[in-house]
């Protein structure tokens, strides 16, 4: 295969952004099935999905359990 006919593929890739919720593994899981069977639907190679999307839980709900502020604040590196 020459370098141009390289150039020329091209792969689909799709990104998932869902409203999940904590520890609701079977709706959570239902919501990711739906969108990888969107995304093969739109001949997408790839899905991409969010951290921890499978137990609902983001860097937000650890991030004011008050330890990561308090490590952070007397450094005020971070400001």
């Amino acid at each position: 295969m020459s370098p141009n006919e390289m150039m020329e593929k091209h792969v689909l890739i799709s990104t998932c952004a869902m409203n999940q919720h904590a520890l609701d593994f079977k709706g959570n899981y239902e919501r990711i099935r739906s969108t990888i069977i969107t995304a093969k639907q739109n001949n997408s190679k790839i899905r991409v999905g969010s951290e921890l999307e499978i137990t609902g839980y983001s860097c937000q709900d650890h991030f004011y359990e008050g330890i990561p502020a308090l490590r952070l604040y007397p450094s005020k590196t971070f400001f």
